[in-house]
């Protein structure tokens, strides 16, 4: 069984203030850090923020990945992903991002980076329109993606050159309301859970005004932040057009001292595929509006099979599809529950550090790539979010050896 780490409970809006406040950027300036570093399994990561242990801590937990590009990765404590995490803290840490940002009243696109910062990139986008009531009718979301299927039209294509998946694309909304939006929008935001160098925020600007020629002021959200002031610089000199502005809870400087030869990940051979993946063909990745979507399904399912939430439980995202279950975890908090949040995901990771715990099956797409779970605490009901019953359908027997539940949203 997995021990639960680093678990935050609010019980009150006063101690949900008071951890916005701990998350808030301007804590770089008491009780400094200037040199932090952690052991991985290929050498030693080292971070100088100006930021106290204790924030660098309760914000990034850390894990070695299958890559001599880059062997490190920044694990978020508030991402819900490879980390279980409290809804409330996954709030608190979205509300700190954004306390400080002021949008124009404007047409403007929100735009999240797959995998990792889908879900994190919806959230900030109902939570921009919001605290943004003016926006409401001239604002839309959409994702970059891996999983699509060859008919789906292709805005562009962009290299995430760390990735153990480079290739990413943005595909052509599904509606033409949110196409114009696109369109006519003058302030593009994206989304990031981490920029390291920025090079594959230039390569998806670089693409993307081709086709959006109409951006003046682009917004970067991302929870940390660590390219160096030239690569701040060079951003913006590639794009001159452009007035930048980038929100983070923690920066600085980051460099790895390699000590030994990295792991090679080495991908099974018996991948099966099915002739149709099942990739959705609706959702963010298409674009979206601001809606407030009924999770009273959802709800009503997780109460009959926790005995009226007096189950502890872990409420878990599909590789992309995670907005949902945050959504539902925090609906699930509200209501009483002790609830975490979790994902699959495409991303092999070594066992060790802060990963404590690895599961491996077959995605479910269905298109035969290996998926994973990761530190998942087996003392509590799992619920398992599929985007639609086939994908549920793939998992069937992964959610009877797991004692799972499958919460299906359908179209």
């Amino acid at each position: 069984m997995t021990k639960e780490k680093k678990a935050v409970y609010f019980k009150s809006q006063r101690q949900l203030k008071v951890f916005i406040t701990m998350l808030s950027p301007k804590i770089h300036n008491e009780n400094l850090q200037d040199n932090y570093s952690v052991d991985l399994y290929a050498g030693t990561l080292n971070i100088n923020s100006g930021a106290s242990q204790k924030s660098i801590e309760g914000l990034l937990s850390f894990a070695s990945r299958y890559n001599e590009k880059r062997q490190y990765m920044f694990a978020s404590n508030v991402l819900g992903k490879y980390i279980p995490a409290e809804p409330r803290r996954i709030e608190a840490a979205q509300l700190a991002l954004i306390s400080d940002l002021n949008l124009h009243n404007e047409t403007t696109t929100v735009v999240g980076f797959a995998e990792s910062a889908c879900g994190l990139g919806e959230a900030m986008f109902h939570k921009i329109i919001d605290a943004n009531a003016c926006l409401k009718d001239k604002a839309a979301y959409i994702h970059t993606t891996r999983q699509h299927l060859p008919t789906d039209e292709v805005l562009i294509e962009f290299k995430e050159p760390h990735s153990h998946a480079a290739d990413q694309v943005l595909l052509k909304p599904k509606s033409q309301d949110i196409s114009s939006i696109m369109q006519e929008s003058t302030c593009l935001v994206v989304v990031e859970d981490e920029i390291t160098t920025g090079n594959t925020l230039r390569n998806f600007l670089s693409e993307y005004f081709e086709h959006h020629k109409n951006v003046k002021r682009l917004v970067i959200l991302t929870y940390v932040d660590w390219r160096t002031d030239t690569q701040r610089i060079n951003l913006s000199c590639d794009f001159p057009h452009l007035q930048v502005q980038t929100q983070c809870l923690l920066s600085g400087n980051i460099s790895f001292d390699v000590k030994k030869e990295n792991k090679v990940y080495e991908k099974p051979e018996n991948k099966v595929n099915t002739s149709q993946p099942h990739y959705a063909q609706y959702g963010a990745k298409f674009g979206k509006l601001y809606s407030d979507e009924s999770l009273e399904k959802s709800i009503a399912e997780i109460k009959a099979n926790t005995k009226d939430f007096s189950q502890p439980m872990t409420i878990a995202g599909t590789s992309e599809f995670t907005y949902w279950a945050q959504r539902i975890a925090s609906a699930v908090a509200d209501l009483g529950g002790d609830v975490r949040v979790l994902s699959t995901t495409r991303a092999p990771l070594q066992v060790g550090n802060d990963i404590l715990s690895k599961m491996t099956f077959q995605s479910h797409y269905g298109d035969g790539e290996e998926h994973f779970l990761y530190n998942l605490q087996t003392d509590r009901k799992l619920f398992i979010c599929y985007e639609n019953q086939s994908q549920a359908d793939v998992h069937a027997s992964l959610l009877v050896s797991l004692d799972a539940f499958g919460l299906v949203k359908g179209e």
